[in-house]
């Protein structure tokens, strides 16, 4: 899997992602996101990636949480005027696919005891302060 930590934005999925969505000025890469190809059983990568365009929502609709990149920084801050309203209700929906029992990622991270809870109670926190 290559370099993974509990935050969002600490596996080489997102970061990958990141460079993709630098590329855009609409939220198109937002809505591909939050739309994977298959939700009956969520593969880890789209779960990345789906928790990446949460921060990103989150960042333009509140502030960018700590710890976000750099760059993923400076294009909230370039788009701020981007109506992202709509897609707050989609990502708390696939977030909690992404904890629920058909999700990979959710899957492997329960192998990790140590660090589980920390990526969890990080994940969960993200959904909150959407909703908020």
């Amino acid at each position: 899997m290559g370099t993974w930590g509990v935050k969002t934005f600490e596996n080489d999925g997102t970061s990958d992602w990141l460079w993709e969505l630098e590329e855009t000025s609409d939220n198109s890469a937002l809505v591909a996101a939050l739309n994977p190809e298959e939700t009956d059983y969520l593969d880890a990568a789209d779960g990345e990636i789906i928790l990446a365009a949460a921060e990103i929502i989150h960042g333009i609709t509140h502030e960018p949480r700590p710890g976000i990149p750099e760059n993923a920084v400076k294009w909230i801050s370039k788009h701020r005027d981007l109506d992202v309203s709509l897609l707050v209700a989609k990502a708390i929906a696939m977030i909690d696919l992404v904890l629920a029992d058909k999700s990979e990622l959710r899957e492997l991270w329960e192998e990790n005891e140590d660090k589980y809870h920390e990526w969890h109670a990080n994940v969960t926190e993200l959904r909150n302060k959407l909703g908020s």
